[in-house]
């Protein structure tokens, strides 16, 4: 499938300087980019290019041998990685379409190749990150092995984002690669950061917190607030959650604070932000095992009926949620 998304951009610098209109067209001979009266429209003369073995056609205005009905210009095959993708057409006429045209072939095909790569590179990367999240107790081994591969700066404190989509009302659920994609478009998104994908489909970003703001993360979460729901409102209301985990200083650390952000996820499991900080008495009470409760309780629930003790519970409930106020 032709990459839209640095193919259109590329075509719209080259636009200014080249008196042709282009088209990209994909494998099936929908046109995908180029006047916006052209695209959605369907070309049949590219989809029997891109099946068949040339690699280019010439469409004069003059010649009579030509298939009636296609606008004259050049029709030329974009190949990434000796596959073909698409169809390039420069529409017009004059000696130089042909030389312009191949031009802007090689720019095109170098850009997906380069862009390829990166997305190569940047998914091995995260298959290595998702193996330091997935992992329990790795090692200093496996560690060095992480920073040598993937050049993450170990020394840099980052707090865990768990991003999770909601499907609408109605509506289907929408593509976390869209979380991801605004993530990185998003100012907010640092060069110290990085991304995975969960295997269950969500999208963790742990966000670097500067030095100095570690010990007013809470106070200035507002910020982070801020910066979520913008990132966020770019993607036409998108339902989601996000579960801001504690304050990582050590890779070793990082697949304990996913699964923080993963305890937030499936014991609050509501729509907005939530912050671990904010439930942390609630965390360390989930976490002592029922013996514990025992020793420490049975012998006050001994002398309370089960009216005292549901009413006792649901006091001490209350007063956890409001830090004891």
């Amino acid at each position: 499938m032709l990459n839209l998304g640095v193919a259109s951009s590329l075509l719209q610098s080259i636009e200014k300087y080249v008196s042709s209109n282009m088209l990209l067209i994909d494998m099936e001979g929908k046109i995908m980019s180029g006047p916006k009266v052209m695209r959605g429209k369907t070309n049949a003369l590219a989809r029997q290019l891109v099946s068949g073995a040339e690699e280019m056609v010439v469409v004069h205005p003059d010649d009579p041998n030509n298939l009636k009905g296609y606008e004259a210009g050049v029709y030329i095959v974009l190949n990434v990685n000796q596959a073909r993708i698409g169809v390039l057409a420069m529409l017009g006429t004059g000696e130089e379409l042909l030389a312009t045209a191949n031009i802007v072939k090689i720019c095109i095909e170098k850009s997906l190749e380069l862009e390829l790569a990166k997305q190569e590179r940047d998914s091995d990367k995260e298959q290595h990150i998702r193996r330091l999240i997935y992992f329990p107790n790795p090692s200093k081994q496996d560690i060095d092995y992480l920073i040598r591969i993937t050049h993450i700066r170990p020394e840099i404190s980052r707090v865990p984002i768990l991003f999770v989509v909601h499907q609408a009302d109605n509506g289907p659920k929408e593509n976390p690669e869209l979380v991801r994609k605004a993530i990185l478009q998003s100012e907010a998104y640092l060069d110290t950061d990085f991304l995975c994908r969960t295997l269950d489909d969500n999208i963790i970003w742990f966000k670097t917190v500067a030095p100095e703001k570690r010990l007013c993360f809470l106070a200035e979460k507002e910020i982070l607030d801020e910066q979520i729901n913008q990132m966020m409102a770019t993607l036409n209301n998108i339902v989601f959650s996000a579960y801001i985990g504690p304050i990582l200083d050590k890779l070793y650390n990082y697949g304990q604070g996913y699964r923080q952000c993963e305890w937030m996820r499936l014991d609050i499991c509501v729509l907005g932000i939530y912050y671990f900080y904010n439930y942390l008495l609630r965390y360390l009470h989930s976490k002592m095992s029922r013996s514990e409760y025992d020793t420490i309780f049975s012998a006050i629930s001994e002398e309370m009926d089960k009216n005292a003790r549901e009413n006792f519970c649901e006091i001490m409930e209350a007063l956890i949620q409001c830090d004891y106020n």
